[in-house]
Order: structure tokens, then C-alpha cells, then sequence
């Protein structure tokens, strides 16, 4: 009997863990690709905990975090210290908007080729009671 119920809490322990994991998010970052444009919903909701990953070969691009205004005009800040490692990951440790802009050529493929993306992370619904699960 002892062993049945063991048994039954850590099935429940793996489902409550697989329930709260954070989903990763992959950005294939490429030239010409509008992100602006992107329905991000399909990535469903952006919540605290969720790792977002720039993804593009090492050299081509580059990941900035900017102001809104920044993200607006495609403008590099003079302070911007560049993620380049091709595979970047961006903590998402806080609600509210973000934004970021490839800033090769000094905003240039953010520009005219449409590298720029805002993402909305919302409170992690688990701690409001349990994750949605997708549909």
C-alpha cells in the first residue's frame, strides 16, 4: 500500500512540474523577416520564467534591448551592449513590455529589414492557481 501511494504522489509531483515548466520561446532571428508583424500569440502567453532565445548564425546579427522610442526609430543607443552569440537568451524575470532590435549597420537591418521585436510578459498564471495549458 505504502508503495501504491509513493507511486501515485510522484506521478502527481511530474504532472504539477511539467504543468509550471517554463516554455522556451525561439525567435529565429533573420533579415527581412517582419517581427513587428509577427502574431505572438502563437507563442502563446510570455510569462516570468520563460527563457527567450535569439537564434540566428554567430556574425550576421546581433540582439539589442531598447527603450520603446528606440524600438520605434530603430536608433542604437550609444550605451547598447550587443548580445552576439547567435544563440541569446533573454531572462524574462519581470511583467510588462520589452523590446529589441538587431542593430548591424547601425540599425539598418532593424530598419529596412524588419529585425525588431516587443514582447508583453504577463504574471505567471501558475501563481494565480495553475499554467493554462495550450489547447
Amino acid at each position: 500500500m505504502a508503495n501504491k501511494m509513493l507511486g501515485i504522489f510522484i506521478l502527481i509531483a511530474t504532472i504539477v512540474a511539467q504543468a509550471n515548466a517554463a516554455q522556451k520561446h525561439e525567435i529565429y532571428w533573420k533579415y527581412g523577416k517582419k517581427y513587428d508583424h509577427v502574431p505572438l500569440q502563437s507563442f502563446n502567453t510570455f510569462e516570468i520564467g520563460d527563457p527567450l532565445v535569439f537564434i540566428y548564425p554567430r556574425g550576421t546579427h546581433d540582439v539589442i534591448e531598447v527603450d520603446e522610442k528606440s524600438f520605434e526609430d530603430c536608433v542604437v543607443p550609444p550605451s547598447a551592449k550587443p548580445l552576439t552569440s547567435g544563440k541569446d537568451v533573454i531572462k524574462i524575470d519581470a511583467p510588462g513590455k520589452r523590446w529589441f532590435i538587431c542593430g548591424f549597420k547601425n540599425g539598418k537591418h532593424c530598419k529596412d529589414g524588419g529585425m525588431k521585436l516587443m514582447i508583453n510578459i504577463q504574471k505567471p498564471v501558475a501563481a494565480q492557481g495553475g499554467r493554462k495549458l495550450p489547447n
